[in-house]
């Protein structure tokens, strides 16, 4: 099945998402299709995405948000892919996942 998806994986600073950034175009996916976002620039329904991921890891998201970020020097940065087949989605969400995301998760 084809259709559209959007893949969300999330990292801990900046640097971690840059370089899966990296690790993204290096992989052969467009730069086009490439957002960076911080947790504020997520749209309520893709915050609580990032809150409960569908991976089954949703305390690590949770643990950073009781943690000021200027405390720790950690924030929540997100990469936003679109794909546009059930194939690229599997392959973006590899790529991020072995660029080191925390978490990983997929909307339509």
């Amino acid at each position: 099945m084809t259709h559209t998806q959007t893949v969300f994986g999330f990292f801990d600073n900046a640097a971690e998402a840059q370089q899966a950034v990296q690790h993204l175009l290096g992989g052969g996916v467009t730069r086009t299709i490439i957002e960076l976002l911080t947790l504020s620039d997520l749209p309520k329904s893709h915050s609580e995405l990032a809150i409960k991921p569908n991976t089954g890891n949703g305390r690590f998201l949770d643990a950073l948000f009781d943690t000021p970020a200027g405390d720790s020097g950690r924030g929540v940065v997100a990469i936003s892919v679109r794909s546009q087949s059930d194939e690229e989605a599997s392959q973006v969400i590899n790529l991020l996942y072995e660029a080191g995301a925390e978490s990983v998760c997929t909307e339509e």
